[in-house]
């Protein structure tokens, strides 16, 4: 055959087992203490190739009989093949949401900016405060969140969010509103390298200064 005519071979894909299927076969396991058992009758078809990796996955599902248990108890779990971690996958109501975004707004507001670590944090309380159990408000969640409410953690949400350009004018301003004051209570300002001291002080290359915040 020409090479080129030649096709590559189709991957193997890994056998996958509902909940319910390994729950079955978890216990018979139990109650007949056989495994070999258990693979002829659920497995008859099997290579013999096969077989000793089905043997350790059966016993892995009697160790890990009571989390299939309790998959198999969510709705819908024993049809689905793979458990979420608990809290992983659990949305919160569309209210709880909804408050969720007004903490943020209410916040970015008074110029509070919000990192997606108190996002969890805040998404976590409010769920817990709703009887919502094991939210874990994962990265995945968080990521849709702010898609469904045009949210990002570092673009401006409002006019009054500030640019680094108008902070420079609210600090000018409030420089200037300083020495106003200063002026009308006739106080002078002097450099801690001006005033007379005996308290021992540790050698710096800068002056010591103070900072006024608005």
């Amino acid at each position: 055959m020409h090479p080129a005519a030649q096709r590559a071979a189709p991957p193997k894909r890994r056998a996958s087992y509902t909940a319910r299927e390994k729950l079955d076969a978890a216990n018979a396991l139990e109650a007949t203490k056989d495994v070999a058992r258990v693979i002829k009758e659920r497995y008859p078809d099997l290579s013999a190739s096969a077989y000793e990796s089905r043997r350790k996955l059966v016993l892995k599902w009697l160790r890990n009989k009571p989390k299939i248990e309790m998959q198999c108890s969510l709705k819908n779990g024993s049809s689905k093949k793979k458990a979420r971690p608990a809290g992983v996958g659990t949305k919160l109501p569309l209210e709880v949401e909804k408050e969720l975004v007004v903490w943020v707004n209410d916040l970015r507001k008074d110029g509070v900016p919000i990192s997606t670590k108190m996002l969890a944090l805040q998404a976590q309380e409010l769920a817990t405060e709703n009887g919502i159990e094991s939210f874990s408000a994962s990265w995945r969640w968080r990521r849709a969140f702010q898609a469904r409410h045009k949210l990002s953690m570092r673009a401006r949400t409002r006019t009054g969010q500030k640019t680094p350009a108008d902070l420079n004018e609210i600090a000018a301003a409030f420089a200037l509103k300083v020495k106003a004051a200063m002026l009308d209570l006739e106080l002078s300002f002097y450099s801690f390298s001006q005033l007379e001291t005996s308290a021992p002080r540790a050698p710096s290359r800068f002056d010591p200064f103070i900072v006024f915040k608005a």
